[in-house]
């Protein structure tokens, strides 16, 4: 029976849609991520002029094979509309990703309405439709996360029709989008299982492979299928080989969000260093303890706990939330994440939100958390008169909403017409089928989880000790020797970031000669620290050099009191020299590194630096030092 509130449903949804659009349309002469923009709009432009062919020939494209379809569509709808200029070209290609946003925002609406009612239809869309934090994505930004976004919303809904073949269909294309559709794709498979068993996923596998034969045909056609998958899957992983690439996330809360992540982190070089100063680059544990590795095994075991614990519902929302929790996770553990990664999750948690009122607070603060990441890298100012737009707006539906608001308490008549709330119970799925194996699949993640605890333990005692007894056995200083990452320096400065202890100036390890070094310090040229000798030590001794993840040159003095005692040769990566000084009873030493180049990656290590004192020498405290800073 079709409701007698129709006119008016329809009314609000396309108020809801006509704001979003707006919002959108308003930001598309803004100059965005230019750096982007002019990426899709020169790969766009060469596409359709010169073929897929000349494309990977010519540029640089590194976008999976959907996105440059699409790319060619741009162009081609901005050839037929004669908008030649880069401002126009930015702004054809912000409609894409637009369009995803309102289809995204209608699948949310029809998928809620179908299970509860049309207030929490419009409330789910609103939430992500209107979310400053998708608009700054797709609209100001010019990204293209929307996209992939849509057809992993598709599949999960395709779950709850038991539809193996559009799961199949629909993770398809969004694989063609994004590589990072992948995490989605588990929670996928076990839902498809337990609704239709092994005729489902045969189904699934018929549905991806149609997906990929309307994908690829246009390469298959010119040729290029080799390229668009090697430039589009294969040269990904590595391609930012770096913690976080401006993600918000566990490497940016260990300090370790610029280190490169095909290292071993700085911690476990110490560790398996143990007494030693260094350990060879070709150690069999510091090779298979790359921050890298250690991510997917930390997303693997949350992938694993996140599915075990979802094979206990049978509800529809909750299949939402493991997506939303995948996609979090996917985030948070891996390395190499971009700010914008989030995105899929602000989508999927809109049908989990909208269940139960409390459920609305975590998904506001997942979506302030998202934005502040993007304005953290992307700066607001620009846009401030949209903001500024936008509270105005804001004022006026406030207004609006106490005009026409209908009265809390008022007759039985009012009652009954009035939407009941949200039953959560409508999202129970009774056709879920229970399957046998997932108590055999919680367990076998609790094993797993427990063993990797348990092989962790020695590390996790190691940091223990350091934070107890001082910051590492190596800066513990003995009765010849003193670290000089133990000491404090008198005076710093830096050309970039912060003079590092134990580490590389972007917290990696400290990398020189081959081998990985437990102790030192990290600065980046030009910089000029100055220590006070600590009393009683006569030498000084380090392996000096650029560090061996970067490809910088650097000129590196050190100056006992104000006398220039040594000056190195040209320092370039990787490449060790030995640095051993008489201090003869100097009161302070002063390390000036200067860049030889073009200043960038200028990465200057001070490995196993230490002051030593013979036998003979006094411990007497030397008299106070009057000579100015170096």
């Amino acid at each position: 029976m079709r409701s007698k509130n129709l006119p008016a449903q329809f009314f609000l949804l396309s108020l809801l849609l006509l704001i979003g659009v707006a919002a959108r349309i308003s930001l598309f002469g803004e100059r965005g991520y230019a750096a982007d923009l002019q990426w899709f709009a020169n790969w766009s432009r060469v596409a359709y002029a010169d073929g897929l062919a000349a494309l990977y020939d010519n540029t640089d494209v590194n976008y999976p094979p959907l996105y440059v379809l699409v790319l060619w569509f741009c162009a081609a709808a901005a050839d037929w509309f004669g908008l030649t200029s880069d401002v126009a070209m930015h702004a054809v290609l912000r409609v894409p990703p637009m369009l995803a946003d309102v289809a995204i925002a209608l699948v949310l609406y029809r998928f809620v309405k179908h299970y509860a009612n049309t207030s929490a239809a419009r409330l789910a869309a609103a939430i992500y439709f209107l979310n400053p934090a998708v608009i700054y994505v797709t609209a100001y930004w010019g990204q293209v996360d929307s996209v992939h976004t849509l057809f992993l919303l598709l599949a999960l809904v395709a779950c709850s029709r038991r539809s193996g073949w559009g799961v199949g269909f629909w993770l398809g294309f969004a694989l063609a989008q994004k590589l990072q559709s992948l995490a989605i794709v588990p929670l996928a498979l076990i839902e498809v299982f337990r609704y239709l068993r092994w005729r489902g996923l045969r189904d699934v596998a018929g549905g991806f492979l149609l997906a990929v034969v309307i994908v690829l045909a246009p390469f298959l056609a010119a040729g290029t299928v080799d390229d668009a998958l090697q430039r589009g899957y294969r040269q990904v992983v590595g391609q930012y080989p770096q913690c976080s690439v401006e993600a918000y996330n566990l490497w940016c809360l260990l300090g370790l969000h610029e280190a490169r992540d095909n290292a071993p982190p700085p911690s476990v070089v110490r560790f398996l260093a143990g007494d030693a100063d260094s350990i060879a680059v070709e150690d069999p544990w510091a090779a298979r303890l790359t921050v890298r590795r250690i991510s997917l095994v930390l997303f693997a075991l949350c992938v694993a706990t996140i599915l075990a614990i979802h094979l206990q519902s049978q509800r529809h929302d909750a299949r939402f939330l493991a997506g939303g929790a995948l996609a979090l996770a996917f985030f948070v553990l891996p390395t190499e994440m971009h700010e914008r990664y989030l995105f899929p999750a602000i989508a999927l948690l809109a049908v989990w939100a909208v269940v139960v009122p409390q459920r609305l607070a975590v998904y506001a603060l997942l979506s302030a958390l998202f934005l502040v990441n993007l304005v953290g890298v992307l700066a607001i100012d620009p846009v401030r008169g949209h903001v500024g737009g936008a509270m105005v707006l804001a004022l006026l539906v406030l207004i609006g909403w106490q005009l026409f608001q209908r009265p809390v308490v008022g007759d039985a008549d009012d009652a009954r017409k009035a939407e009941p709330p949200v039953d959560p119970r409508a999202f129970d799925d009774p056709l879920l089928q229970p399957v046998r194996w997932p108590r055999l699949f919680q367990a076998l993640t609790l094993v797993v989880l427990l063993a990797t605890v348990g092989a962790a333990a020695p590390f996790g005692l190691f940091m223990v000790r350091e934070q107890t007894l001082g910051r590492s056995t190596g800066e513990r200083a003995t009765a010849q020797t003193q670290p000089l990452s133990a000491l404090e320096p008198d005076s710093v400065r830096v050309g970039y970031g912060a003079l590092q202890r134990q580490r590389e100036v972007t917290r990696g390890p400290l990398l020189l000669g081959g081998r990985y070094f437990a102790d030192g310090v990290g600065v980046h040229a030009p910089a000029r620290v100055t220590y006070d000798v600590p009393a009683g030590y006569d030498r000084f001794r380090a392996t000096v050099g650029v560090d061996g993840g970067f490809d910088g040159m650097a000129l590196l003095e050190v100056f006992l009191d104000r006398r220039k005692v040594y000056q190195s040769p040209v320092l370039t990566r990787g490449v060790p020299h030995t640095l051993d000084l008489d201090l003869n009873g100097a009161r302070r030493i002063t390390f000036a590194v200067d860049p030889r180049g073009r200043n960038t990656d200028d990465h200057v290590n001070l490995a196993a630096a230490r002051f030593e004192r013979s036998s003979s020498t006094p411990t007497s405290q030397p008299t106070p030092n009057t000579q100015p800073n170096e």
